[in-house]
C-alpha cells in the first residue's frame, strides 16, 4: 500500500526537468517545491505544483494573478485561527481557489504544552496568570494591550526552552489522525492535477511537517525532505 502509494503521487508530480519558480514577494516564507529531486529515479517535482508558505492573507492582486494556477490550499489551521488574519485575503477569495482547513497544533494543544512548561517554573506562571486577569478587569484600552504584551514576553519565556523537536513530536504525537487525513487531501489534489500551497500562520513547524511528509511519498530522501 505504501509503495504503490508513493509511486502514484511519484507519478502525478515529478518529471524528467524539474525546475523553481520565484516566490511571490507578498507572501511569507514562500518556497516553491519545483526541482526538489526525487531520489535517484532522475525525475523531480513539478515546477509551481507544490508551494509552502505562511498565511497569505496580505497578498497582492498581482502576486494572486502571478500563481493563478493554485487551485486548492491547505490551510494547517482551525477556521477560528485563521479568521484572526488582518487582511484583504485575496488568494482565499479568488473563485479559482478552494481552502480547505486541517487544524494542527491548535490552541488546546499549545495551553497544554505551555501548562506542563509552567509546572518547572511555577513563578513566571503565576506572573503569567496574574497579567492575564489584569487585563481582563483592566477598563483602558491602553492597560490592556500593555498588559496583553507583557503576558505574551512571559508566555514566550516558558517556552522559550523548547526545541524543535519537542514541537514537532508535539505536532506528531498529538495529530495522527488530522495529519494523515491533511496528508491524504494533499496527495488527492495533486494526483488530480492541482497546484497544491500548504500554510499555517508563518509557514514553518506544522508547514514543514506536511511538507516533508508529501516529498517523502514522492521518493524525495528523508535529509532533503527535512530541509525543504
Amino acid at each position: 500500500m505504501a509503495l504503490m502509494l508513493r509511486i502514484s503521487v511519484g507519478l502525478a508530480l515529478a518529471q524528467t526537468v524539474g525546475g523553481v519558480l520565484a516566490p511571490p514577494t507578498s507572501l511569507p516564507n514562500a518556497r516553491c517545491l519545483g526541482g526538489t529531486p526525487c531520489g535517484s529515479s532522475g525525475l523531480s517535482i513539478k515546477p509551481g505544483r507544490l508551494w509552502r508558505s505562511a498565511t497569505p492573507a496580505n497578498m497582492t492582486r498581482a502576486d494572486v494573478d502571478a500563481i493563478a494556477g493554485t487551485r486548492t490550499i491547505i490551510d494547517l489551521r482551525s477556521q477560528k485561527d485563521a479568521r484572526k488574519d488582518v487582511g484583504p485575503r485575496l488568494l482565499n477569495l479568488d473563485e479559482r481557489t478552494v481552502t480547505h482547513h486541517a487544524p494542527i497544533l491548535s490552541e488546546s494543544v499549545m495551553r497544554r504544552a505551555l501548562m506542563a512548561r509552567a509546572r518547572a517554573r511555577p513563578r513566571l506562571f503565576s506572573q503569567l496568570i496574574a497579567l492575564k486577569l489584569a487585563k481582563k478587569l483592566s477598563p483602558s484600552d491602553r492597560l490592556r494591550d500593555f498588559l496583553a504584551r507583557a503576558a505574551d514576553v512571559r508566555s514566550a519565556t516558558l517556552l522559550a526552552d523548547v526545541a524543535l523537536a519537542d514541537v514537532y513530536c508535539l505536532i506528531l504525537n498529538e495529530h495522527p489522525t488530522e495529519l494523515s487525513d491533511a496528508l491524504k487531501l494533499s496527495l488527492a489534489e495533486l494526483e488530480g492535477g492541482s497546484q497544491l500551497l500548504v500554510h499555517c500562520t508563518h509557514g514553518k513547524d506544522r508547514t514543514g511537517v506536511l511538507v516533508a511528509m508529501l516529498l517523502v511519498c514522492c521518493g524525495v530522501a528523508e535529509a532533503h525532505a527535512r530541509c525543504a
